[in-house]
């Protein structure tokens, strides 16, 4: 390997070449972008040139999905998106139009005449328009040797180049098998009306003071000409606006797997996020990259953002169009910096900014610990001055936690004397009249009133249950509850479990209010000893207030001041007693507490459930990116794998990629270009070896376009002939996703095409538009099973196929209703795929099948998780649960990727390295409070700072032949690097 910066000028390599070789680019006839900034950059630019530049090589799509155009004010992606794909409705394409017109210094805008007067000939003429959009990026083969030279590669390095569907010859096999499962004399496909008539849009122009006419949609037209009189035009209506676009990313808890809440949400229009990527991010509060021995389990509080990342937009601009959330921590609190900068959880106040208590003041510490949620441990500390009054008010990052000596990172639960009281109520229809609906209600409000009265700083909250007393007793025992209060008739659904037998054991007490005064119940009774607490009769109101009152004043002044989490220190396979020792910052007093490993532990009360939900106008999807499912475990209980998949979700990484058309090769190469470039300053600093420079780019950020997605967002092949047009009325978008698995030696990478596109085919015969259809989106299923090992086509290949409903209705019949529970859970429950034609497999396995739209042939494949995309696992060195240290985990990480060619640590963001320095300080904000009092890392200060190594692969050898020869050499140029921290290994 060459040195970075090499020659008599230091010349940066790779990034010289890069910039060489996206200029290359830019002259390519395809890149569209280029094209037409020439044009109006022009020392005399051409109205002619620029109305025959929008004309011919930008594609007239239709303004609806069965009609060609009588809605004047329709738009899909606007101006950018238009030019960027290379198509757009006929309003896009005149706003685009003068656009350019302005762009070049002349006064343009956009009126409307009357329709195409022969309606059905001239609109099949202005759509069957294939266009030769020639990739050309301006090369020889001396420029592509010049620069291997430069990077110390020779013409035999050049890797072996795989071609996904050539000539589409696999996209139609794969449509016409899957066309043949179709009753195509029950098939009643959209028919699209090409008599229709409608207004059409024309640009009016000011060129040397004269008024001209550009006609973009009358057959045979010049620039200049006009076939009707100006007076009948029109002032166009204002312009729609683009698509709407909502993003929201949601979780839910383990005690409540049905009741999702959002973490954050955003709303853009399509011309935000054309050509762009949204970054669905839960950054840790621990920066692994400032404190590389930070372990997993120290982390436990995380920022939910959605962050725009953008090759065209500064840093500003990114920053305005990404959205930040409330901070939530594993268990689902909600922390919240209000204005004045106090800090509030779940809505109540934890810290004050005119609070501040002294540390010094501290003079006794006492601790006591709860395991029963193994590997996550309840600390309750009691800190106390000399006069043994207890001290409030403190921060998480005042306390020194240490597991067997070795320091961990806690979590702050509560940081004052209260009663946190948790009120359970049986829902069962035996309960009597007073403890259901508006009865209990009343208790709980009258109870919540007195409670305050009594202690201001109390938290009072309730919780509906069914009769499974023992696994919402349970549930409840995980919560940060220091008091639960249980009100039921005693009959019982459930058994105690040991899970659960273990988790009542350390956990707060319970006073069960038996409804019926019947202080004989033995399932009552043996609930009341199990958690330390007490049976009481409640027959009425009055009894049950008087009863919760007398317990928590005896309660109250043994509550410890403060509530931590923290996670194990212990690895895999331990066993036995655990010594804790607890100190405070600035004070010589210290508790101790032990707590012992316990075989069967309850599932900790942490997210269970991570969701992305995403709309694109009347269109909207929401996919389980990791844990519980509401459609495939509906009857289930959480688990603690489930709990596992979200902890390594938040640790991995999401990117949302929208597109409008596909953009032309040389354009999404020209992005990839510009984002990696945005690390040349970085590489510099690092090979300068100066580390305040090092930090400067670190924090001002740098970007990353995840390779597949040229190839997920690409063209379909020749969506546009002479006798067809195949377009979309809505967005492309694709969720890439890269996750570690915790316990297990892999990482997932998954993408996922999101049904928000609605192909069509506007064709003289409906049924041939339809079969059409789904031909070319088979296109997309073909590079699923190109770029990953597990997708749709790779798991039907071969396998009989048939109409969900007959087979459900057979595994019915043969009293597999397990697995036609299944089945009914992964197509019924899903809104997207309810009413569609499902082509599964006829035996019910695998879990995947063939979903088609039943008006358009759209063509979908889902997988078991009802995903439409591909999955891969990748190996890494060690299981993710041994690697421990965060920054280790990353770099055995990297290491996969640069073996598999795949992709830089922005792809398994911690979120930091894949976000704009500047836009993460924005999106922080006010949330840095937040991170300081919730987490605290009391780790060695004198560890060694590292640096993310990358790995420099930006994409696969497989390319679609449109690359051609230059796709072996663009391979290694993009790849190329030294022995640095951003270079190459090999």
């Amino acid at each position: 390997m060459t040195d970075r910066i090499t020659g008599a000028d230091r010349e940066h390599v790779p990034f010289a070449v890069w910039e060489e070789l996206r200029e290359s680019l830019r002259a390519s006839p395809d890149h569209l972008i280029a094209r037409a900034d020439e044009l109006v950059t022009a020392a005399e630019p051409d109205p002619n040139a620029i109305y025959r530049f929008v004309r011919d090589e930008i594609v007239t799509y239709p303004a609806g999905t069965t009609w060609f155009s009588d809605l004047r004010e329709q738009m899909r992606w606007g101006v950018r998106g238009t030019l960027r794909g290379g198509a757009g409705t006929p309003r896009e394409k005149a706003e685009l139009l003068a656009d350019l017109y302005r762009r070049a210094g002349w006064d343009a805008g956009v009126l409307f005449g009357a329709g195409l007067a022969d309606p059905d000939p001239e609109t099949k003429r202005l759509l069957w328009r294939p266009l030769d959009r020639r990739f050309e990026p301006a090369l020889d083969d001396e420029t592509v040797e010049d620069w291997q030279r430069r990077v110390g590669q020779s013409p035999e390095d050049l890797p072996a180049v795989d071609v996904i569907d050539e000539d589409g010859r696999e996209s139609r096999r794969l449509g016409a098998e899957v066309y043949g499962l179709l009753p195509t004399e029950e098939l009643r496909p959209s028919d699209f009306r090409w008599g229709r008539r409608g207004a059409l849009p024309m640009v009016r122009v000011v060129v040397d003071g004269v008024e001209r006419y550009a006609d973009l949609f009358t057959l045979d037209a010049s620039f200049g000409e006009i076939h009707q009189s100006v007076g009948s035009l029109r002032e166009s209506p204002e312009t729609a606006e683009t698509l709407p676009v909502e993003v929201t990313l949601s979780a839910a808890t383990a005690d409540s797997p049905e009741d999702p809440f959002d973490l954050v949400s955003g709303s853009w229009s399509a011309d935000d996020l054309v050509g762009r990527q949204l970054l669905v991010q839960t950054l840790p509060g621990v920066d692994p990259f400032e404190r590389p021995a930070v372990r997993f389990s120290d982390v436990g509080t995380f920022v939910p953002a959605l962050t725009l990342q953008a090759v065209d937009l500064d840093a500003e601009r990114m920053a305005e169009l990404s959205a930040v959330g409330d901070a939530v921590s594993r268990a689902g609190d909600r922390l919240r910096v209000e204005s004045d900068g106090s800090v509030s959880r779940n809505g109540l106040p934890l810290l004050s900014p005119t609070v501040r208590p002294e540390s010094a003041d501290v003079a006794e510490i006492g601790a006591v610990t709860d395991s029963g949620r193994f590997p996550e441990v309840r600390l309750d500390v009691d800190v106390r001055d000399d006069d043994g009054n207890p001290v409030e008010g403190l921060p998480a990052t005042a306390f020194e936690v240490r597991d067997e000596r070795e320091a961990v990172g806690v979590t702050l639960v509560a940081n004052r004397v209260a009663p946190r009281v948790l009120i359970l109520s049986d829902t069962s229809g035996s309960m009597p009249y007073e403890y259901r609906g508006e009865g209990m209600e009343t208790l709980v409000e009258t109870l919540r009133s007195r409670i305050l009265d009594e202690y201001p700083n109390a938290q009072i909250s309730h919780k509906l249950t069914k009769s499974n007393l023992w696994t919402s007793l349970g549930e409840a025992a995980g919560s940060d509850a220091n008091l639960i209060v249980y009100a039921t008739d005693g009959h019982v659904r459930d058994e105690l479990t040991p899970p659960i037998e273990t988790a009542l054991r350390d956990g707060p007490p319970a006073v069960m209010l038996s409804v019926f005064d019947d202080l004989s119940d033995e399932n009552l009774q043996e609930m009341a000893n199990a958690t330390g607490g007490v049976l009481e009769p409640a027959s009425d109101h009055q009894s049950a207030e008087g009863a919760i009152m007398r317990y928590l004043e005896n309660l109250v002044p043994e509550l410890p001041t403060y509530t931590l989490t923290f996670g194990s220190a212990a690895g895999p396979g331990a066993w036995g007693t655990r010594r804790v020792t607890v100190r405070v910052a600035g004070s010589d007093a210290e508790g101790t507490s032990s707590y012992i490993v316990p075989e069967s532990p309850a599932v900790p009360n942490h997210l269970a459930g991570l969701y992305l939900t995403v709309a694109v106008g009347d269109r909207e999807v929401t996919r389980t990116l990791a844990g519980y499912d509401p459609a495939l475990h509906a009857d289930d209980a959480v688990t603690r794998e489930m709990l596992d998949e979200v902890a390594g979700a938040l640790f991995g990484s999401r990117c949302l990629a929208f597109e409008a058309a596909a953009a032309p090769l040389s354009v999404w190469l020209d992005d990839v270009l510009t984002a990696k470039l945005s690390t040349a300053e970085l590489d510099a600093a690092l090979q300068a070896e100066d580390p305040e420079a090092v930090s400067d780019r670190l924090d001002a950020g740098f970007m990353f376009v995840p390779p597949e997605l040229s190839l997920l967002l690409g063209p379909l092949p020749d969506a546009v002939t002479d006798r067809s047009v195949t377009f979309q009325d809505g967005l492309r978008v694709v969720l890439y996703q890269e996750r570690p698995v915790f316990g297990e030696r892999h990482v997932v990478k998954q993408a996922d095409l999101l049904p928000l596109a609605g192909f069509a085919t506007a064709a003289a015969d409906p049924l041939e538009g339809y079969r059409i259809t789904l031909e070319k989106t088979a296109r997309l299923a073909v590079v699923e099973s190109e770029l990953f090992e597990t997708s749709t086509r790779s798991l039907l290949a071969g396998r009989r196929l048939e109409e969900f409903s007959e087979v459900y209705d057979t595994l019915r019949g043969a009293e597999d209703d397990v697995l036609a529970a299944q089945w009914y859970e992964m197509i019924r429950r899903r809104d997207e795929y309810r009413g569609d034609y499902n082509f599964v497999p006829a035996d019910g396995r695998p879990m995947a099948f063939w979903n088609v739209d039943p008006t358009t042939g759209e063509l979908l494949g889902v997988l078991a998780d009802g995903s439409g995309g591909g999955r891969q696992e990748e190996r890494i060195r060690e299981a993710i649960r041994e690697v421990d240290r965060v920054m280790a985990f990353y770099r055995a990480l990297m290491a996969v990727s640069a073996g598999a060619g795949a992709a830089v640590p922005g792809a398994f963001a911690l979120g930091v390295v894949s976000l704009y320095g500047q836009t993460l300080v924005r999106l922080y904000g006010a949330a840095s409070l937040t991170i300081a009092a919730m987490d605290a890392n009391q780790l060695d200060e004198d560890v060694q700072q590292s640096i993310v190594y990358f790995a420099c692969s930006v994409a696969r050898a497989t390319v679609l032949k449109a690359l051609g020869w230059f796709a072996g050499a663009l391979s290694n140029i993009l790849s190329i690097g030294g022995a640095t921290p951003l270079g190459c290994s090999g």
